[in-house]
């Protein structure tokens, strides 16, 4: 995983391209070697397998979103052009995006589909053979 490439990809995914939100890369980097870590403490950056890369940026999302909401809720209502937004509904679209998000994650860590690709890719040492097996 390219760390520069993943921080671009979560900027697009949090809808902040321009730097508005999370201006410093630096917060966005620790978010995702967080999530990396909570997702599964073996990888690293560099050993991290491509289809798992999704998840973590996943988790950094949602981790995101919950400090947006923090953030928010420090906030007064915005008013332009007679339109306003109360802080309430703002904290509330970017906690209900975290939940949605969260939801997405469990279900897809606790489906079948996944603990197969996990049993198979995963590398242990069999008695068996004496050695170590599977992974790539």
């Amino acid at each position: 995983m390219n760390l520069r490439e993943a921080v671009s990809i979560l900027r697009i995914r949090l809808g902040d391209e321009t730097k508005v939100k999370f201006p410093s890369d630096d917060y966005l980097e620790q978010e995702i070697k967080t999530a990396m870590h909570k997702h599964n403490r073996d990888y690293t950056i560099d050993t991290i397998p491509e289809e798992e890369e999704y998840l973590i940026l996943k988790l950094a999302q949602i981790s995101c979103y919950y400090t947006l909401a923090s953030r928010e809720a420090k906030n007064y209502k915005i008013s332009v052009d007679g339109i306003s937004i109360a802080k309430s509904e703002r904290v509330r679209n970017y906690l209900s995006l975290a939940e949605r998000l969260e939801g997405e994650y469990r279900d897809i860590i606790n489906s079948p589909d996944y603990h197969m690709i996990e049993v198979n890719s995963m590398k242990r040492y069999s008695p068996l053979v004496n050695r170590m097996v599977g992974g790539e």
